[in-house]
């Protein structure tokens, strides 16, 4: 079963990440709801924390998603799933 994603979800990601998605970016988002059962602000926090991540260490990410899905990854096999 899809969960139903609004699209203020994906225009806090453009807000955050600082540039339109993909498609292949929104699907990966729409997973980490729907197969991590991640609410759309722990998904929101996350990326945050990536993006502050990736600033702080001034390297250059090539693929962000990556990063961001591999971080999902390992945020949900934690169980931080709320944003408490």
């Amino acid at each position: 079963m899809s969960i139903s994603i609004g699209s203020d979800y994906f225009a806090a990601l453009r807000s955050v990440v600082g540039r339109d998605l993909k498609p292949s970016e929104m699907e990966k988002a729409r997973e980490w709801v729907d197969i991590y059962k991640m609410p759309e602000s722990v998904v929101i926090l996350m990326v945050q924390h990536c993006m502050q991540n990736i600033n702080k260490s001034n390297k250059k990410t090539r693929n962000v998603f990556a990063y961001f899905d591999k971080t999902a990854g390992t945020w949900a096999e934690n169980g931080i799933v709320t944003d408490e």
